[in-house]
């Protein structure tokens, strides 16, 4: 495969396409395709592109035989496979290999993805990427509060050493702070009651920042056709329900509520179906497949549900402090603290933005 600089050269004497293909004889999609590597290009045209850059032929391009290979460590709960497409963090000066589709909301394209080649001894991966591609960093936020996707769409558009290097990953409060525990994620979100003491959770190694402020409740369909008011008419199996994972905030909120109905769990249709994140609580309800979850209001909102609250909750971002001075977390403060992101914030569903990017203040 023959793979060139072309466009990076181009572009470093600000010609435009168009420009090149005037002084070489070709069209703008000649150009194109041979800066994509989709078209070798003809001994003249080479020639001529070399003579327009005033470097070597040789320098211009070359064969690449294979595919550039590395070895990282992976995380061994992800049980990554050969063959799974995964992209590669730094956190706090670790690199790790994290799966780029399982448990995302957005699917990673080239050249940011790389794929599992081989599984070595203990966690030790070997990752390849295509010919003449270099391997870029992704900036990794946990956790299940939809907000989440704004912010990561936001960081990505902002930040120019990011460009489209940050996933998201909708996990529950339980698998984010483990995850931020064993150094595979940068930012944790973290759901708490908003009765909750912001100091009885303070951790010297962590910095905490709120997010945003939300409610959480029943979410049913629109116009509540099956009459639900509260978790009392989960009793008789009249209603299916859609859970949350062991763990989670909202599965915790769940189980204290039915205790106190003094109600069994295996009462209910589906209390042991289990999904990811609030918006699959939505979009089960959504759908028919459930009558009944548990979620954030801006999940019913998504989906036109009709919400019914619980509780007031807050919304935490965990961040480990050896890498607050790092450049893509100071960009995600700023961000924090802007109005544009709050704009959208709070319009993107039901919440209160008044105290997000406010740092809380843990015990010392």
């Amino acid at each position: 495969m023959l793979v060139n600089r072309v466009q990076d050269l181009r572009v470093s004497r600000g010609m435009s396409r168009m420009d090149l293909a005037e002084k070489i004889g070709v069209t703008r999609q000649s150009v194109r395709l041979i800066e994509m590597n989709q078209m070798i290009p003809s001994a003249l045209v080479a020639l001529r592109l070399a003579r327009t850059f005033h470097v070597s032929v040789e320098d211009l391009f070359c064969e690449v035989s294979d595919l550039q290979q590395e070895v990282f460590q992976s995380w061994p709960q992800d049980d990554l496979q050969v063959g799974d497409r995964v992209i590669l963090a730094d956190v706090g000066g670790r690199m790790v290999v994290r799966p780029a589709l399982a448990q995302t909301t957005r699917i990673h394209v080239a050249p940011y993805v790389a794929t599992v080649d081989k599984r070595l001894s203990g966690v030790q991966i070997r990752v390849k990427v295509s010919p003449g591609t270099e391997i870029r960093t992704s900036f990794v936020i946990a956790g299940c509060d939809l907000g989440l996707g704004v912010l990561a769409e936001h960081l990505q558009r902002s930040s120019p050493s990011l460009h489209e290097n940050v996933m998201w990953l909708n996990i529950d409060n339980a698998r984010a702070t483990q995850q931020l525990s064993d150094q595979v994620v940068h930012i944790a979100a973290v759901h708490v009651p908003d009765t909750a003491s912001e100091k009885s959770a303070s951790n010297t190694h962590i910095t905490r920042v709120h997010f945003a402020d939300w409610q959480v409740g029943f979410i049913v369909q629109h116009g509540n056709p099956k009459g639900f008011s509260s978790v009392d008419d989960l009793s008789g199996g009249r209603l299916r329900m859609v859970n949350r994972p062991a763990g989670s905030g909202v599965r915790k909120l769940i189980e204290r509520l039915l205790g106190e109905a003094q109600m069994d769990p295996s009462e209910i249709p589906q209390y042991t179906w289990e999904v990811a994140g609030h918006q699959q609580v939505a979009e089960a309800v959504a759908s028919g497949i459930a009558d009944v979850g548990v979620g954030i209001a801006s999940a019913a909102a998504m989906y036109h549900l009709d919400f019914i609250p619980i509780q007031n909750e807050r919304c935490e971002l965990w961040i480990p402090n050896q890498i607050l001075d790092t450049p893509d977390v100071k960009r995600a403060l700023e961000l924090l603290q802007s109005d544009v992101f709050r704009w959208d914030l709070e319009r993107f569903g039901p919440c209160n933005v008044l105290r997000t990017g406010q740092i809380i203040k843990g015990e010392s």
